[in-house]
């Protein structure tokens, strides 16, 4: 099985909304490993990487999760940027 990977940066009134948490929670299920992190800039970003059916079930569950309304923008990038060894983890950011 193939291993991709996939940054998407989430631009919006999405904070404080428990989203990092739904999405820890549905990458963990997904068995993806990676980070939801906020940065500095006030996006927050997702590097998941996995079997590429569980990073499509990634993708579409972001698009249904209730933060979704808030969502300014949502950047999709398939990527080869390494992602650290383990469980998919909620990083504090930098802010």
């Amino acid at each position: 099985m193939t291993t991709r990977t996939v940054r998407v940066l989430i631009r919006g009134s999405i904070f404080g909304a428990g989203l990092r948490s739904s999405i820890q929670r549905q990458a963990t299920r997904l068995a993806l490993r990676g980070y939801v992190r906020a940065r500095p800039d006030r996006c927050l970003e997702v590097l998941a990487s996995g079997p590429q059916d569980g990073l499509e079930h990634l993708l579409q569950a972001l698009s249904e999760f209730p933060a979704a309304a808030g969502f300014e923008r949502v950047d999709v990038d398939w990527t080869d940027q390494p992602v650290p060894e383990g469980r998919f983890t909620i990083s504090c950011g930098d802010w």
